[in-house]
């Protein structure tokens, strides 16, 4: 397992990491508009590690969310070369590495290596858990995209984002009770009630 470092030296950086990573996890809008704030903690400290491997995180729900380009692709990049270059054993940039060259390159044996090697250095975590889910997908063993569902579930229960982006899935594969048990659990931990229809608005976000 890698030794702990610290995560930056810049108090001003750090600070908007925090805010951007509680606004990231709370629910699918708030996740979007995390990407300012990782944004202003890359420019206080330009080798925040993980600050970058985040932002290339937020960056990718444009791809999640059908908006494929080269732009984006682009920049999701250079946020994890940023990343990886700062700490190339950080986890978090080699799962983002892995998502990255299935949607870009649909590199399977790449992602494979990378997501090996991120489960190396680290105890499961529900992001790893999630992009080994989806590598499963591209193999197409849905029983092992369950079980890394369950898993990522399990250890992150109080991620909305999550729980949005678990139920969007479900109701496109016809799943409905089980999509709406995760919007309403999405919902209560975002704080709303089921009539509010700016929180309606998630069930359509990835």
């Amino acid at each position: 397992v890698a030794a702990l470092t610290p995560l930056t030296q810049n108090p001003e950086a750090y600070d908007y990491y925090l805010r951007a990573r509680a606004m990231q996890t709370r629910s699918a809008p708030h996740a979007y508009k995390s990407r300012e704030l990782y944004e202003k903690a890359v420019a206080a400290d330009p080798s925040f590690a993980l600050a970058w491997a985040r932002l290339a995180e937020v960056r990718f729900r444009d791809i999640a969310a059908g908006g494929y380009s080269l732009a984006v692709l682009e920049s999701v990049h250079e946020a994890i070369d940023h990343a990886l270059s700062a700490n190339p054993d950080l986890p978090e940039a080699l799962i983002m590495r892995a998502r990255w060259e299935l949607a870009a390159n649909k590199d399977e044996a790449g992602a494979a290596r990378d997501l090996a090697r991120a489960e190396s250095l680290q105890s499961p975590t529900a992001e790893l858990r999630a992009a080994q889910g989806i590598l499963a997908r591209f193999r197409g063993d849905w029983p092992e995209v369950m079980r890394r569902i369950r898993d990522e579930m399990a250890l992150d229960p109080q991620n909305g984002d999550t729980a949005n982006a678990v139920g969007v899935d479900f109701a496109n594969r016809g799943r409905f009770a089980e999509a709406d048990q995760l919007m309403r659990r999405s919902f209560a931990i975002e704080g709303v009630h089921d009539g509010d229809c700016n929180a309606l608005d998630n069930r359509i976000l990835l």
